[in-house]
C-alpha cells in the first residue's frame, strides 16, 4: 500500500480542524443549557401545549404558533403550521416534558447548520478561508444567544442553509436522481413553511423560479419536482387538515391581514420602507457577524454626516460611538453586495455561478419579501435571520478580492488582523452575556431564566402553607416578564399563581398567601427573603 503524500493529508487535516470546529460550537449550545435556558411568554405557552399531548393525552395540534401582528386574540391570528410542536412532543416523548427538552430540537437544528455552513462556503471558497468563516459563525454571540433555548424561529439558519445548498446539488445533478438533495430539499421546505412565516413566502417564490427554470432546461425533471412536492405535502398534512375543516378559516386570516383596514395606522412612505429594508439588512449583516454597534434594526445613517458626534478610540464599536459603526456596516453590504453580483455575473466556472446567481435570486427575493414590512413592528433583527449567513459570504468575497489583488505578505497580515478582531468582539460578547448569566442576573437583567425562575417556584411552593393558590407580586417590569413561566412551574407543582391585582381565572381567598419578587429587599423583610442570583423572594401581607 502507497503511502499518503503531503498534499493528500490535507483534507484530514480539514476534517479534524472542522471536526473541533463543531464541537466547539455544540458547547457553545449546550453548556448549563438548564439552568441558563430562556423560559419566557412563548416557551411557556409553548409547553403548556406539549405537556397536554404527553402527559394528559390531548391531541397532537394541527397548528403551531400564531403571528402576534396580524390579529388581536390567538383566534384572529394567522397560526404557522404544526410541526414545530410536532418536534417539541417528539423531543419531550423521549427525555420527558422539562422546558429544556422541548429546546433539544432547535439546539440540534443549530449545531448542524456549522457543518452546513462550511459546505455552502466550500462551494465558493477554499478550506481554509471556509473554515476561518465557519469558526466566526460558531462563536457568534447573536447566533449562539438564538441557538440555547426554544422558539419556532431559532432554526432558520439551519432550514435556510439546508434549503439552499439542497437546491444547489439538485440544480447540479437534475441529469440523475439524487434522492439525498431532494430530500433535503422537501424537508427544507416543507419544515420552513411552518417555522417562519417569511420562509413561507421566500422559500416557496425560490422554489417556483427553480422549477420553472430546471424544466426549460430539462421537462423530464418534474417527476424528481413532484416528489419534492409530495414530501413538502405530507409534511404539511397537519394544516392542510385544519384548512379543510374549517374552510380555510386560516388561510382567510393570512390573506385579510393584508386588506386589513389601515386607518389606525401610521402611514409610512413607500421610500421609507425601502430605506428601513436596507437599514435593517445592513445592520444584519454587520452584527451577525461582529457583534459590534447596536444590535437594532433601523439604523439613521444620516447620522454618518452629523457634526455633533465625536469618536474616541476605546467607544468606536460601541453603541455610542454611532458614526464609525454605520460607516463600516455601510461599507461592509455595499462593497459584500456588490461583489456578489459582480461574481454571478462573471465567474466562469459553471456550479459557481450557478450558486452566485441563485444567493441573487435568494438575496434580491429577500429584499422584495421585506420591504413592505419594515416598519417599528418588524424592526427586530431576529426577523433577518433568513440572511445569517450572507455577511460571512461578502467577508468571503473580501478577503479572495485582497488575494487576488494582492498577493504581498501584508495582505495576510491585514487578514488576518481583520478576523482576530472580529473573534475579539465576538468572544468578549460571549463572555458578557455568560457573565450575567453565572451571576444569576437573568432575572434583574429582565430575562426570564429557567435556572433563576425554578428556585423561585420552589420557594413559593415550600412556603405556601399547603395552599393550592397563591398571589405574586413583585417590581413593576419583573412581574410582567415572569409571571407566566412562573404559573407554569407552579402548576407543576400543583399551585395555582395569579398576578396580584387580577383575580380571573384563580379561586383564591382572602387568606391566599402573597409572594414578592424584586431585585432588591425591603428592610422588615429581610429575614424572610430567600436570595436566588441577585433576586430576592419573600412573603407579603395582603394589600
Amino acid at each position: 500500500m502507497k503511502p499518503l503524500s503531503k498534499n493528500t493529508t490535507w483534507p484530514y487535516r480539514h476534517v479534524l480542524i472542522l471536526l473541533v470546529i463543531i464541537l466547539g460550537g455544540a458547547f457553545l449550545r449546550t453548556y448549563r443549557l438548564h439552568d441558563w435556558l430562556e423560559f419566557r411568554g412563548d416557551q411557556t405557552r409553548d409547553a403548556t401545549i406539549v405537556d397536554t399531548v404527553v402527559n394528559e393525552g390531548s391531541k397532537w395540534p394541527l397548528l403551531g404558533p400564531n403571528m402576534n401582528h396580524t390579529g388581536d386574540t390567538e383566534e384572529t391570528r394567522f397560526h404557522l403550521g404544526p410541526i414545530y410542536y410536532d418536534f417539541q412532543i417528539m423531543s419531550a416523548k423521549i427525555f420527558g416534558s422539562n422546558p429544556d427538552v422541548l429546546a433539544y430540537p432547535d439546539v440540534m437544528f443549530c449545531i448542524l447548520s456549522i457543518p452546513l455552513l462550511y459546505a455552502v462556503l466550500r462551494i465558493l471558497f477554499g478550506a481554509n478561508l471556509s473554515l476561518g468563516l465557519t469558526g466566526l459563525y460558531m462563536i457568534s454571540p447573536y447566533i449562539v444567544h438564538y441557538s440555547r433555548y426554544a422558539w419556532s424561529s431559532n432554526s432558520v439558519p439551519f432550514l435556510v442553509l439546508l434549503f439552499l445548498y439542497s437546491l444547489y446539488k439538485f440544480q447540479n445533478d437534475d441529469e440523475k436522481t439524487d434522492w439525498v438533495w431532494i430530500i433535503g430539499l422537501g424537508f427544507a421546505w416543507g419544515v420552513g413553511f411552518q417555522i417562519h412565516a417569511i420562509l413561507m413566502v421566500l422559500f416557496s417564490t425560490v422554489s417556483l423560479f427553480a422549477f420553472i427554470s430546471s424544466m426549460q432546461k430539462n421537462p423530464a425533471v418534474w417527476r424528481r419536482w413532484a416528489v419534492i412536492g409530495t414530501l413538502f405535502l405530507i409534511l404539511n398534512m397537519g394544516q392542510i387538515a385544519y384548512e379543510m375543516k374549517t374552510n380555510f378559516g386560516n388561510t382567510r386570516i393570512f390573506i385579510n391581514y393584508f386588506y386589513r383596514d389601515k386607518s389606525t395606522e401610521i402611514p409610512v412612505s413607500k421610500l421609507t420602507l425601502l430605506e428601513n429594508d436596507l437599514s435593517c439588512h445592513f445592520a444584519a449583516n454587520f452584527f451577525f457577524l461582529t457583534s459590534a454597534g447596536e444590535g437594532k434594526c433601523l439604523y439613521d445613517y444620516s447620522e454618518i454626516f452629523s457634526r455633533d458626534q465625536k469618536i474616541g478610540f476605546g467607544r468606536m464599536f460601541k453603541a455610542e460611538s454611532g458614526r464609525f459603526v454605520l460607516i463600516i456596516s455601510l461599507l461592509f453590504s455595499v462593497i459584500g453586495y456588490s461583489l456578489l453580483i459582480c461574481r454571478a455575473k462573471n465567474e466562469a466556472v459553471d456550479e459557481k455561478r450557478r450558486f452566485l446567481r441563485l444567493m441573487v435570486l435568494y438575496a434580491g427575493l429577500g429584499f422584495v419579501i421585506m420591504a413592505p414590512l419594515s416598519n417599528d413592528v418588524f424592526s427586530d433583527l431576529r426577523y433577518f435571520t433568513f440572511v445569517i449567513f450572507m455577511p460571512y459570504l461578502f467577508l468571503g468575497f473580501i478577503v479572495n478580492g485582497l488575494s487576488e489583488w494582492s498577493a504581498k505578505w501584508y495582505s495576510v497580515v491585514v487578514v488576518g488582523i481583520v478576523f482576530i478582531l472580529i473573534a475579539w468582539f465576538d468572544i468578549f460578547g460571549i463572555i458578557e452575556e455568560a457573565s450575567v448569566l453565572n451571576d444569576g442576573n437573568g432575572i434583574c437583567s429582565r430575562t426570564a431564566i429557567l435556572g433563576e425562575l425554578e428556585p423561585i417556584a420552589d420557594y413559593v411552593s415550600s412556603h405556601a402553607n399547603g395552599r393550592t393558590s397563591v398571589y405574586l407580586d413583585g417590581d413593576y417590569m419583573m412581574i410582567n416578564y415572569i409571571i407566566f413561566p412562573m404559573k407554569f412551574l407552579l402548576a407543576e407543582r400543583h399551585i395555582d399563581a395569579i398576578k396580584s391585582g387580577e383575580e380571573s381565572g384563580v379561586t383564591a381567598s382572602s387568606d391566599t398567601p402573597t409572594f414578592y419578587v424584586s431585585c432588591k429587599v425591603s428592610p422588615q423583610h429581610i429575614n424572610e427573603t430567600q436570595k436566588i442570583g441577585r433576586a430576592y423572594v419573600y412573603p407579603i401581607e395582603n394589600r
